[in-house]
């Protein structure tokens, strides 16, 4: 987990209700929110992976979902965030490789 003063990058995800040192490592590492569940965290946004979305980035009001499967889609995303300006990214940097499949 990384925190800046607008967002907290980590890999899954974080349980509202509970606070930032208390997540459970299996919260932080296997976390899938809800379809459309746009929540942030402690008033910062944040920004992870773990639950692949081919046509992704999924962006919210309080979080962006970054995963897009590259290893099966060949497609890597990747956000592009301003210190100065809060939520999510003001950019994507987009490559394209060979797809695997499955």
């Amino acid at each position: 987990m990384h925190i800046d003063a607008h967002r907290i990058y980590v890999h899954a995800g974080l349980d509202r209700g509970i606070a930032r040192d208390a997540q459970s490592e299996i919260t932080l590492l296997w976390k899938r929110y809800p379809k459309g569940d746009a929540s942030g965290f402690e008033g910062r946004h944040v920004v992870h992976g773990h639950n692949s979305v081919a046509q992704g980035p999924e962006l919210y009001q309080g979080r962006t979902n970054l995963d897009t499967g590259a290893w099966r889609t060949g497609r890597l995303v990747t956000g592009v965030f301003d210190d100065a300006t809060p939520g999510g990214p003001v950019d994507f940097i987009v490559v394209h490789g060979p797809a695997q499949g499955g």
